[in-house]
């Protein structure tokens, strides 16, 4: 592997695992943002998504009808999972703020909460991956961590992987997580002023926003380009919608 490649594995994984943990702390010291909303927003991706919702598709997959008429028809199974990603993560969303955290529903609470809840995926899902990789490339390169890379899972899978795949795919990696936290939080904010005002409408439109997303992600993911202006895109309007909320949540109660 070259260096270059080597380089962009390490930065992705400071921004998966780094990123998030900038933002707590910045959160925490310059709006005293509450802990137990990030604990919270951890759990509810942890609880709604790798608990309930990955177990259950992998439970429907096995089942004849459900791979016969959803899987093997490959729009209606995106719309699908797609669909459920939306539901259980926004629900997971409203529930938290409904019924466990009825205090202090502020701006820095709920971006804080966003954190949390797309931390964690980031964490999870690409940030111990990646640092898998590292390993993996130093013993490419340098003959290190042997013993270490020979036990990692599904080695001779991976590594013709790494191999193969070009630098700037690692690179475009990180800059999904950044792009996916940010969109998290606006989201979350989305949720919760749902819950402040006592609707439903707030939820509905999240659900939708999210799904939407990750129909047109999963329709061209051919094309990783495309992804990623989209989901960078998505990440601008979240920061939009994030600082209007700061603005309209100083007078509002």
């Amino acid at each position: 592997m070259g260096g270059l490649s080597l380089f962009f594995i390490a930065l992705t994984a400071l921004i998966s695992i780094g990123f998030p943990i900038v933002m707590i702390i910045y959160f925490k010291r310059n709006y005293n943002a509450s802990l137990l909303y990030l604990v919270v927003g951890a759990l509810v991706f942890t609880i709604f998504q790798l608990l309930i919702r990955i177990p259950l598709l992998n439970w429907l997959g096995g089942q004849f009808w459900f791979y016969t008429y959803i899987v093997q028809n490959e729009k209606l199974y995106i719309v699908i999972l797609a669909l459920t990603a939306g539901i259980f993560e926004e629900i997971g969303r409203y529930v938290a703020f409904k019924f466990l955290l009825v205090d202090k529903r502020e701006w820095e609470n709920g971006v804080i909460f966003g954190i949390g809840h797309g931390g964690v995926e980031s964490i999870i899902l690409v940030g111990v991956n990646y640092l898998a990789f590292i390993l993996i490339s130093l013993h490419l390169n340098f003959g290190l961590f042997e013993n270490i890379v020979g036990l990692l899972p599904n080695i001779d899978t991976v590594t013709p992987l790494l191999q193969e795949t070009a630098p700037t795919l690692y690179l475009l990696a990180g800059m999904e997580r950044l792009f996916t936290i940010i969109i998290h939080i606006g989201l979350s904010l989305l949720v919760l002023g749902s819950v402040r005002v006592g609707k439903v409408t707030g939820l509905i439109v999240a659900i939708g926003l999210h799904t939407l997303l990750n129909v047109s992600i999963l329709l061209i993911s051919s094309n990783i380009w495309i992804v990623e202006g989209i989901i960078g895109i998505g990440a601008i309007l979240s920061i939009i919608y994030i600082h209007r909320k700061k603005s309209l949540w100083k007078f509002v109660i």
